[in-house]
């Protein structure tokens, strides 16, 4: 496990002449968290704040792996969008190589959930349907170059002011073939889809399982199930049917009955009208829950009456929201 000491210096090289930094350095301020792939620190260059990406010099070191890095990396970098985190470039540093991006300031997702966690709550239907409409954007204009492949809690940050980013772009399309790719897997901390772990190729559909994974953890505060059980059975926490039903569709272990893209996934999870589901699929029962009636109260969907409501494991996320988070219109 990479372990980055503060104030460790890092040449930025070309990175640094290109979008002229005030200094040529970044100075490392803190390791912040540590990925399948990577160690991500905060750094400062010259007063610019920047998150970078410290590569697994294992990874880095096999054959064809640091090509592919370079050239997703330069594919991603064509596509702008104001919730993609941008991306300078990528260093040599040591034996291994950074990623440098801006310092979306925040935090990432999986910061809130465990503060969330650590408060008995889970985040509220509202606030994920913004974070899935904003996140979707970015990794829906990510989608006309390349799909994503490392969709997690890790690299959906909150930035400051409340905005959502999208980080490791390009990177991500290669973090599968890292060392502890399985082993955070297993540790239920990437959502990997069920065709990836047979070793078929990852696609767009397969980011769509992954954002959905990412919403599911914030509603429920589990990872979903990983072995074809109906991701709603057993959870016993009030939320709109029309999610419920977005999400397991999603959430399916045939790519074929997902979404196809992230405009579907999207108008899916705001309650829109989406296209036509495939044949043969049913979001609501495969998801475990009944079917939306309008004519029933979403408790009682969710497990108990109008009159009395079952209580649900975890409450929603109210008082101590990220500033600004769900301020923004899903359209914007």
């Amino acid at each position: 496990m990479l372990e980055i000491a503060p104030g460790t210096e890092i040449a930025l090289g070309t990175v640094a002449s290109s979008v002229s930094f005030a200094a040529p350095l970044a100075r490392v301020r803190r390791q912040v968290a540590t990925g399948p792939h990577c160690a991500w620190v905060l750094a400062d260059a010259g007063g610019t704040p920047l998150l970078l990406s410290i590569l697994d010099p294992r990874w880095v070191a096999t054959p064809g792996v640091f090509t592919d890095i370079e050239a997703a990396v330069a594919r991603a970098r064509t596509v702008t969008h104001k919730n993609l985190l941008v991306c300078h470039g990528v260093v040599p540093w040591e034996r291994t190589h950074a990623v440098v991006w801006d310092d979306p300031g925040g935090k990432p997702l999986r910061d809130h959930l465990a503060r969330m966690l650590g408060a008995g709550r889970a985040m509220d239907a509202a606030r994920v349907q913004t974070i899935a409409a904003h996140a979707s954007r970015a990794i829906g204009a990510l989608h006309r170059v390349m799909p994503h492949g490392f969709v997690s809690l890790d690299t959906i940050h909150v930035g400051k002011g409340g905005r959502i980013f999208v980080g490791e772009a390009g990177v991500g399309a290669v973090v599968p073939r890292a060392p502890d790719y399985g082993r955070f897997h297993l540790a239920g901390l990437v959502p990997v889809p069920p065709e990836c772990r047979e070793g078929r190729r990852w696609d767009v559909r397969s980011d769509v399982y992954a954002l959905a994974a990412c919403c599911f953890e914030l509603l429920t505060g589990q990872a979903p199930p990983s072995d074809g059980r109906p991701p709603f059975a057993t959870v016993d926490v009030p939320i709109p049917d029309h999610l419920i039903a977005a999400l397991s569709r999603a959430l399916s272990p045939d790519p074929n009955a997902r979404f196809e893209s992230m405009r579907a996934f999207r108008a899916a999870v705001r309650g829109a009208p989406a296209p036509e589901q495939p044949r043969g699929s049913d979001p609501a029962s495969a998801g475990g829950r009944p079917a939306a009636d309008a004519s029933r109260p979403i408790a009682a969907v969710a497990g108990g009456t109008a009159a009395h409501p079952r209580t649900p494991t975890l409450q929603p996320f109210g008082e101590g929201a990220p500033s600004g988070m769900g301020a923004t219109s899903a359209d914007a």
